[in-house]
């Protein structure tokens, strides 16, 4: 798995994420990272796979894990 060069969040990787989705509703939550690059996120949700430009991305934080 890669780390992301500035950010530090691995793919795999559980995220918070704020996104506006094409309705511009602010959508935010825990995903797992499927992939980032310089113009597309892709996460998984319990049941889907989401496309995001990154345009649209608000805000990525990576899960704090304990121990």
């Amino acid at each position: 798995m890669e780390k992301d060069k500035v950010s530090g969040i691995r793919e795999k990787d559980e995220v918070f994420c704020s996104y506006r989705d094409d309705n511009e509703q602010i959508v935010s939550g825990f995903f797992i990272l499927l992939k980032l690059s310089e113009t597309l996120l892709q996460l998984k949700s319990n049941q889907n796979i989401i496309a995001i430009p990154i345009s649209r991305l608000i805000k990525i934080k990576q899960r704090f894990q304990n121990g």
